[in-house]
């Protein structure tokens, strides 16, 4: 069922809302559409999202994306900084990934002490609406981008990161890694392509 546009403001936007931790049955909510990517509401939203994320990143010193879910709103929002600036996809819809995987290291914000190995398509196609509720498409051939967009999809969907842990030894402590980077980054080997870690 969508989103009522005037559903949102009062209780999702005007109180600042925190990153959900692991175990908040929320981050496993399927999160529904946004019928209006125009109403203000929604930029309201994406200004918290950004928010959060721009303290999460200052606090922890990493983040590449945000999504809805991670701070309590179902929405299909979700927020893109992997440099350059923001970039903010309302309803976003995989059009195409590519058959190529990489193997990598990711973080999540809702447990910032882990690290999980995964493996993610190396490039992605992504339509989706802008806040001014114009039809966009985000591409991107960069395998650490791609898996950022992937990561974000997925919290929009109910499914976190250690859903997606390759085996039983795959998820480790941020601290762990940091001692020894080079030997996790090993355990990626035999993969098309591997690339160091990186947390979206």
């Amino acid at each position: 069922m969508p989103i009522s546009p005037d559903a949102l403001p009062v209780s999702m936007v005007l109180i600042r809302l925190p990153i959900l931790p692991l175990g908040d049955p929320r981050l496993r909510e399927k999160s529904i559409p946004v019928p209006d990517p125009a109403d203000p509401s929604v930029r309201a939203i994406a200004h918290r999202l950004i928010g959060a994320f721009r303290a999460f990143r200052k606090q922890y010193g990493f983040s590449q994306g945000i999504a809805a879910p991670q701070i309590g709103i179902p929405a299909r929002i979700m927020v893109i900084d992997p440099g350059p600036g923001p970039i903010v996809l309302v309803n976003p819809e995989v059009l195409w990934v590519s058959d190529q995987t990489v193997c990598s290291w990711e973080s999540c914000m809702c447990f910032p002490a882990l690290a999980v190995m995964v493996r993610r398509s190396a490039a992605i196609r992504v339509a989706y609406r802008t806040l001014d509720g114009s039809d966009a498409v985000l591409a991107s051939d960069s395998p650490e981008h791609a898996a950022v967009i992937q990561h974000e999809l997925d919290h929009l969907d109910g499914v976190l990161l250690l859903d997606r842990a390759v085996d039983t030894r795959s998820i480790i402590s941020r601290e762990a890694y940091a001692r020894d980077p080079d030997m996790f980054n090993r355990m990626c080997s035999g993969q098309e392509f591997s690339r160091p870690a990186h947390n979206p």
